[in-house]
Parts: C-alpha cells; structure tokens; sequence
C-alpha cells in the first residue's frame, strides 16, 4: 500500500511574463551585471581556497590513506582552509564592496557565493568541469531568493515580484493559462 509523506510540499516552476518599466529593465540589468561580478569574485575566491587545499602536502598524502582516514584528512582540510557552505556564505562581506555594495543586497550576495561554491565544489569531485567566470556585460541569468527574509521575493498576493523593499516588477499573470491558475489557487 502506498504511503503518502506530507513532510515535503509539492513545488512546480512556471513561467510568468515581468511587465517592467523602462527605467525597470534597466535596473536589472545593471543588478544582473553586477551580480556577474559578485559571482566572478566568489568563484575566484573559491577557486583560490580550492588550489591551495590541494598544494598542502596533506592533500596528496590524503589520496593514499584508506577510505575513512582519507575523509577525515580532508575534512580537517576543508576547515582550515574554510572550504565549506558555510564558509562561502560568510565570505559575501568581503565579495560586497564597491558598485557590488551599491546595487546588491547582502542576501544576493551569498546566493551568488554559495553558487559558486557549489560548482567549484563540484569541480573538486569531478562532477563537472572547472567552472567559468561570467562575462559582465552579459551579466548573470538568473538570481535566486530563498525564504521570506530573503532582498528577491514573491509579494503576498502573487501580484509582484519585490526586490528589496522599494523596487517592485509587476507579474503579467495570463488568466486563460490552466498552469498559471493552478499556480496562484497554490
């Protein structure tokens, strides 16, 4: 008999038309630009933490341990070097300064540094390639806001998408689109 789990929500991506201002687009690009740059700085910083790690001596003697030690070995690495999540998070102060400080919250910031973490962290495993920086004047694709205290939001009644507190791109909800319905009834 099949057991039903209600720990984890249903979630869905759907795709909604940003009706924004002249003066609108521009702001976003200038923030996507500069979040290129943020982004560019974090995986710099990652990538240089990732190079010295692996320059210790410990790193190589850590390929010969046994598997457990080995874990520990570079765990320990890890720390000293703060290779982590966490640590990438804590580095959005020193990534925000200059035009980045100007046009990017702080939570921006450690989404943008906590993403490049990840793919250098997957580089390390070699689940993927080295990762490359973003051209700025293309600016980044996309930015992500996590929870309700996050600068990038959905406002209260799914009208508008707020990007801090005074910047606010109206969503062009399409009433005839049985996915855009589904999305505001949930």
């Amino acid at each position: 008999k099949h057991k039903e789990s209600n720990s984890i929500p249903d979630r869905f991506v759907v795709e909604v038309k940003l009706l924004a201002t002249p003066f609108q687009r521009r702001m976003l690009g200038i923030r996507f630009k500069v979040g290129s740059m943020a982004y560019n700085r974090a995986l710099k910083l990652h990538i240089d933490k990732l190079q010295a790690m692996r320059a210790d001596d410990r790193w190589l003697s850590a390929a010969t341990l046994p598997k457990k030690e080995k874990c520990i070995q570079y765990a320990s690495l890890k720390k000293q070097y703060a290779f982590t999540s966490n640590d990438a998070i804590l580095a959005a102060p020193g990534i925000q300064t200059g035009i980045v400080q100007q046009h990017l919250f702080a939570k921006d910031v450690q989404s943008l540094s906590l993403r490049a973490f990840l793919a250098v962290q997957n580089y390390m495993y070699g689940g993927k390639g080295k990762p490359r920086f973003k051209r700025t004047r293309d600016g980044i694709s996309s930015m992500i806001g996590e929870g309700s205290g996050a600068a990038l939001n959905l406002s209260s009644q799914y009208t508008h998408i707020l990007w801090g507190k005074w910047f606010a791109l109206l969503l062009g909800w399409d009433d005839s689109n049985p996915c855009h319905i589904y999305a505001k009834e949930h």
